[in-house]
């Protein structure tokens, strides 16, 4: 008759014979320690071990019944997910441990000596070398285990033997170990941790090297609206190195969101950065995600022009996540070294504007834009504010002066017309754009654009419009549209995806993988 333990042994696929209690370990100390069947006697005696408060709460079991504990050992034959191991010492029963959530790539230990008497008598590391050559066996890679904060005896032994913590929450440490050689690009290599303000420096300077990040992501540029966004960056560690940044919020409803409060978000990687260190850098945060029962993330990638070198590495990961493209907009985009020309009513336009001495003035104070042509024109047409008030405005551009820019046009001493320009090393980004009527009727914003275009910033790669996009992505504004091509710009996207944290394993097929150690 086949046995619940025999069941679970063979369905993990292992071979050669199954330990049982008559079964000596492979190591020793000065106790006989041996792995076997985890039977009746066994599901006893965790009854009593488990009621143990101290144990209970170091080992984070949950509150069950009898009839609980009972159904859960008739249950696992039925399960391909989890092995489990019974602990004696020189016959006697005196622990458990196991692996659960076992998939192809890795699986969660979980152990526990039941009786007191045999604490500190260093028996765990001959238990950790048995689950290691098991795991080995069975040909995982990783791995990783949760364990309480005030559990220091286990986290010394988990440390001790190679684990290293990858996350923390309020009361747990989230551990990993890798079971293959640590080269090349092994994701095991790298982990992820949670932004706090002290990491400022740090993050601010990886910045200066990434090939894919604008000031947006500055921590004085993202802060100023913490109040409104509840921050949730994180940042990837290839050993100690800083290899990645993933600026995010929480939502409303506890998803990620990279970034709910910028224009765009996404992975910030370094210039030097491969395809596979990408992905890997995208795979821990999403394993890690999921370890926090995070289970989505909403990932606005950054338009494709506003990088130095090519950027979709990650556009090949999320196709690999099968990620759910939930908006795209249609950003309208001058290529300055191969323009079109200008439309003809847009000159007719420029042309009126000069015989109305329209004139352009850079400002420092916003004020006069804002309260006078973006506020009203916004309520009127659309019945909604700036996304940013004057005062943050002002506030942010004092902090990026050459980033943050306000253009306005005159007609006399009355302003009809302006532009607030974000301006990147490449890129110029009409962030709001507004006319008075009076500005509309004699061409002030044609005037003011056509400047910016033909001369302001002719040397930039890229001048761009912006969105005409409403309803999510669903309806274009055709009139705006129209307007902005006019100025010889066309259209780059701007996806929006939603991904289910759980499936990061679906990259692991391309991850490269080194042969576990003998």
């Amino acid at each position: 008759m086949t046995t619940v333990s025999e069941f679970i042994y063979r369905k993990a696929g292992l071979k050669g014979p199954r330990p049982d209690s008559n079964m000596p370990s492979s190591t020793t100390t000065q106790y006989r320690l041996s792995f076997g069947r985890f039977d009746e006697i066994f599901l006893e005696k965790s009854w009593h071990w488990l009621r143990d408060p101290e144990i209970k709460r170091l080992t984070m079991s949950r509150d069950f019944t009898r009839e609980e504990q009972l159904d859960w050992f008739a249950r696992l034959p039925e399960r391909t997910d989890y092995l489990i191991w019974s602990l004696s010492c020189d016959g006697i029963p005196i622990g458990a441990l196991g692996l659960k959530n076992i998939t192809r790539n890795e699986a969660e230990y979980w152990g526990y000596i039941g009786d007191r008497s045999y604490w500190d008598t260093g028996l765990g590391g001959e238990m950790m070398s048995f689950i290691f050559n098991r795991a080995k066996k069975m040909g995982l890679n990783e791995l990783y285990l949760k364990v309480h904060r005030d559990n220091a005896r286990a986290i010394r032994l988990y440390t001790r033997v190679g684990f290293k913590t990858v996350s923390e929450d309020k009361d747990v440490f989230n551990l990993r170990r890798s079971l293959r050689e640590a080269k090349g690009d092994d994701s095991a290599a790298f982990s992820v941790k949670r932004y706090t303000p002290d990491r400022k420096k740090e993050w601010d300077t990886f910045l200066n090297a990434a090939k894919n990040a604008t000031f947006l992501f500055c921590r004085d540029y993202m802060d100023y609206h913490r109040d409104r966004f509840a921050d949730h960056s994180l940042m990837v560690f290839r050993g100690e190195k800083l290899v990645a940044l993933l600026p995010a919020n929480r939502g409303a409803d506890g998803t990620l969101v990279s970034h709910e409060g910028l224009t765009y978000g996404g992975l910030v990687v370094s210039r030097p950065a491969t395809l596979h260190e990408v992905l890997a850098c995208f795979h821990a945060c999403l394993r890690h995600l999921h370890e926090q029962k995070i289970s989505r993330l909403r990932y606005k990638r950054m338009p494709g022009f506003y990088n130095t070198l090519p950027d979709d590495e990650v556009a090949y990961a999320l196709f690999l996540l099968e990620a759910r493209l939930y908006r795209r907009d249609c950003a309208v985009v001058v290529p300055q070294a191969d323009r079109l020309p200008f439309q003809e009513r847009r000159k007719r336009q420029i042309k009126k504007a000069g015989l109305f001495n329209v004139r352009i003035v850079q400002e420092k104070d916003y004020s006069a834009f804002w309260e006078r042509v973006l506020a009203p024109r916004l309520a009127a047409r659309h019945g909604v504010r700036p996304v940013h008030s004057v005062k943050e405005i002002t506030l942010l551009a004092s902090r990026f002066p050459e980033n943050i820019k306000q253009f306005s046009a005159y007609c006399g001493d009355e302003i009809v017309a302006g532009t607030t320009i974000y301006e990147t090393p490449g890129v110029a980004h009409a962030q709001y754009i507004a006319g008075t009527p009076r500005g509309q009727e004699i061409g002030a914003l044609d005037y003011l654009f056509g400047w910016l275009i033909d001369e302001c910033y002719k040397g930039k790669r890229y001048f761009d419009l912006g969105i005409c996009n409403e309803k999510e992505g669903r309806a274009l504004n055709q009139g705006l549209q129209d307007w902005k091509e006019g100025f010889g710009g066309r259209c780059y996207t701007h996806d929006f995806y939603e991904v289910a944290t759980a499936n990061y394993s679906k990259l692991e097929s391309v991850l490269p993988s080194a042969p576990a150690k003998s």
